[in-house]
């Protein structure tokens, strides 16, 4: 098995989807699921994760890959990592498994969210950042809302390949 595609889902509802082949590394954990049957004919089941960390080759900033909106701001967000990171907003990951047998899987995943102020537009849990290199670093950990300070600092250290030219 393998992602064939994801897509991240912001809170205003815009979309952006991105090839498997995108992802330096993907990785979601501490993955939870819940079902709630709210009749007798209709139950949901929804799958939260606590723990993303996923980085972006810098390839895949390209306007292929622009917001479902296809909004024209006019400025730096029209590209996609400039999106990501302007607003802290990611409520949901999209992903498309391509199994052995060919066949497709879809499967969504929302991120632990804790409003940064009373409109709930920005996640205090989420760290996006551009490194040097071109590479997206997306974070999103309870320990960014209490420490983001210091994890934002610590990035060039723990993702030292990202920023580094010493093995090229």
């Amino acid at each position: 098995m393998k992602i064939k595609e994801f897509d991240f889902g912001f809170e205003n509802c815009e979309v952006i989807k991105f090839n498997g082949e995108d992802a330096n590394s993907f990785y979601l954990g501490r993955i939870c699921s819940t079902i709630h049957q709210f009749r007798k004919d209709w139950a949901t089941e929804r799958k939260t994760t606590e723990d993303v960390a996923i980085v972006l080759e810098p390839t895949a900033n390209t306007k292929e890959h622009q917001s479902s909106f296809g909004i024209n701001y006019g400025d730096k967000r029209d590209m996609p990592f400039n999106r990501i990171t302007f607003y802290d907003d990611i409520t949901s990951i999209g992903i498309t498994f391509l199994n052995d047998d060919g066949t497709e899987t879809q499967e969504e995943y929302y991120p632990i969210y804790e409003d940064a102020d009373y409109n709930g537009e920005e996640n205090k849990c989420q760290l996006s950042y551009v490194t040097n290199k071109g590479y997206l670093i997306l974070l999103i950990n309870k320990d960014i809302a209490e420490n983001r300070d210091k994890i934002l600092k610590s990035l060039e250290e723990d993702y030292y390949w990202l920023f580094n030219d010493e093995n090229e």
